[in-house]
């Protein structure tokens, strides 16, 4: 009976010294909610979530979408602030980093628009056209995104030249000059193997005109020069090969330029003897005189 009492105290004492773990968790105080961030501090966070770091034990990650939209709260929030601005263009690259170029563009271009004054419409210019630049089809598929980056570089150059982004951009246009070239010339070829003769010298015709400095010239004056053959034009294929080989001698086109000039020299001395064969023959019968 003693035991038990003792016992029974020992017991109420343990209980007694024991941390309320139930209770304690009920009137546990709510967690303290940050106070609400600045722009400035919106935007450093941001950043931070911009930057890569370790996920998945060996490969780097970026938080795209919360990056996206941190700045989003920026814009919504502060909307009068320096900061929205810069966190526009920040979704911009965002996104662009991310290789979502179509999401990309609509912020690129919504800047221009909205803000056609500011000191970053260069930039956003730039990266406009980047985005399309970055989905160029090849040669053979058709060139309407070449067409369009090509329009958003000739846009910045015109309205911005002399500007870091304006001399990036005249070199992106050429590549897309290049590229459009190159598909027209594409077309050009695809005609000539359908003895599409007529159509070849116009797409290359249409090449020079457009794409000047494109860098496919010589291609185009060979097409020129072969189609004006097979269309019975000596004169005007010799006019196109000549200048093949003077302007781009030592392209490989030059080299069948020469051997096309070479035929048209022996198609030429065989209409000069047939020519004078005939007229021999006039003479002779006495329909032409000699004199003539």
């Amino acid at each position: 009976m003693r035991r038990s009492r003792l016992t029974a105290r020992l017991g109420l004492a343990l209980l007694l010294t024991l941390p309320p773990l139930v209770t304690g968790c009920a009137n546990k105080e709510p967690a303290q909610i940050d106070r609400l961030l600045t722009a400035e501090e919106l935007y450093e966070r941001g950043i931070g979530q911009l930057k890569p770091h370790r996920s998945f034990l060996f490969f780097e990650g970026v938080d795209t979408d919360d990056a996206v939209a941190t700045f989003q709260q920026i814009i919504d929030n502060f909307p009068a602030s320096e900061y929205a601005l810069q966190a526009e263009l920040m979704i911009g690259q965002a996104y662009f980093d991310d290789g979502r170029y179509e999401e990309a563009s609509v912020f690129y271009e919504d800047f221009v628009k909205t803000h056609p004054t500011h000191g970053s419409v260069p930039q956003a210019i730039y990266q406009a056209g980047m985005c399309k630049f970055n989905k160029l089809p090849t040669e053979d598929r058709d060139q309407t995104p070449t067409k369009d980056a090509a329009g958003f570089f000739e846009l910045l150059i015109n309205k911005f030249p002399g500007t870091p982004f304006a001399d990036k951009g005249q070199e992106r246009l050429r590549e897309c000059k290049g590229r459009l070239a190159e598909h027209d010339y594409a077309v050009a070829e695809f005609y000539v193997k359908q003895s599409d003769y007529q159509g070849a010298l116009n797409r290359c015709s249409a090449m020079l005109a457009n794409y000047p400095d494109s860098g496919h010239e010589a291609q185009a004056l060979y097409c020129i020069g072969e189609a004006h053959f097979h269309l019975a034009q000596p004169e005007l294929a010799r006019d196109a090969f000549q200048l093949l080989v003077e302007d781009y001698p030592s392209d490989p086109k030059a080299e069948l330029a020469r051997s096309y000039m070479a035929r048209l020299d022996s198609l030429n001395d065989s209409l000069e003897d047939e020519a004078y064969d005939t007229r021999e023959k006039e003479i002779a019968r006495g329909s032409l005189d000699p004199e003539y």
